[in-house]
């Protein structure tokens, strides 16, 4: 029987109860094209970085020959962009954002 057995299941190996995460109506709805959220923050982010409701404002890529010249939506898009495509350390990605926000948001 589970009472006579010596260990117990690892916390790691447990299933997880996730439901009291995920309202079953997500209650924050696009009121432009009616994607549904769980969170009032994602639906924030979609309404700022969706290129179906406004253009893309995040940084472009300057690096010679790249097949990405167009500005990402994010900033952390782009920065995986940056690392996996051109080869650059986290800090040269961090460098680069550093650099386009103090020319795009002057006071950042």
């Amino acid at each position: 029987s589970p009472s006579n057995y010596p260990y117990q299941i690892p916390l790691a190996c447990a299933p997880l109860d996730t439901t009291a995460d995920r309202p079953s109506n997500p209650p924050y709805i696009c009121e432009i094209c009616e994607t549904k959220f769980g969170r009032e923050t994602d639906l924030k982010r979609h309404k700022r970085t969706t290129k179906k409701h406004s253009p893309p404002s995040g940084p472009a890529c300057t690096e010679p020959g790249c097949k990405h010249p167009a500005r990402f939506t994010r900033v952390d898009n782009f920065k995986h962009h940056f690392k996996k495509q051109h080869r650059k350390t986290g800090d040269e990605a961090d460098a680069f954002i550093a650099d386009w926000r103090a020319r795009e948001e002057p006071g950042f």
